[in-house]
């Protein structure tokens, strides 16, 4: 894959760049594409401006608007696929190849709602990486109405069509039926409590924090987004769904006013 410069710190100046600018020399490594102290709070005032890498409390407010998109689409998931990548990454090199695997799973008749996440830690140092994994979430339908081993061997089959090698990429691939598994499959919430959070719109279970305050965050600025789909997953856009979801919980507030 070709990398930019701005993916490299060589922690000298200019004299280590070569004469088309790209960093030489042994000193190179990839810039972390994680935060090392995220804001816990939001910097921003109004929801609507809030970024999954502005804070810990917007990355929240984010993936809980995911789920509850989900959920008001009424087409819940039944399979879980997660694509471990084994090497680190350059953010050029993570969105060509996410663009390249996304391609070869839609014209295979793939159709899933997608997460990206920082893999937390590196092996025996238990320090952050550049590493990165994907979440999809899919069902019969979506997948094809492929086994759990078929799935799994069309997403490996994928990872080498994009240029992985056999050994930069694993796949693990399972049935879900426990109604909502992929509340924390998105939002890293350990459990939820049926009474604070509802299916018709519900709000933030504050009782059972989970650990989604060990969630990485990617660094401001890397144009990758936290939510993708691949073909046509949502029966309305998201942005109906989610003006759906506010007058719903309007007419609530309303109710109970």
């Amino acid at each position: 894959m070709t990398r930019r410069k701005a993916d490299y710190v060589t922690g000298f100046g200019d004299e280590n760049t070569g004469s088309d600018g790209t960093p030489v020399g042994i000193n190179i490594r990839l810039q972390p594409l994680y935060q090392d102290k995220p804001h816990v709070n939001s910097t921003y005032v109004h929801y609507p401006n809030r970024s999954f890498t502005d804070s810990l409390e917007s990355y929240q407010y984010g993936a809980e608007k995911e789920v509850l998109i989900l959920q008001r689409n009424k087409r819940p998931p039944t399979q879980a696929v997660v694509m471990n990548f084994l090497k680190e990454l350059s953010v050029a090199d993570i969105a060509a190849y996410r663009n390249k695997i996304f391609r070869i799973l839609r014209k295979a008749g793939i159709e899933a709602v997608v997460s990206i996440e920082l893999t937390r830690t590196r092996p025996k140092t238990g320090k952050p990486n550049n590493r990165v994994h994907f979440h999809f979430a899919t069902d019969d339908k979506g997948s094809g109405k492929r086994s759990n081993e078929e799935l799994r061997n069309l997403f490996k089959k994928a990872c080498r069509d994009s240029g992985l090698g056999n050994k930069e990429f694993r796949i693990v691939c399972e049935t879900k039926n426990e109604g909502d598994w992929y509340f924390h499959y998105f939002t890293k919430y350990d459990s939820v409590s049926k009474e604070k959070y509802k299916n018709d719109g519900g709000y933030r279970n504050k009782e059972n924090n989970g650990d989604w305050k060990k969630v990485l965050l990617f660094r401001q600025g890397l144009r990758l987004n936290k939510f993708y789909q691949i073909g046509k997953w949502f029966k309305k856009s998201k942005a109906q769904l989610w003006k759906e979801i506010q007058s719903m919980m309007r007419a609530k507030a309303k109710a109970e006013a």
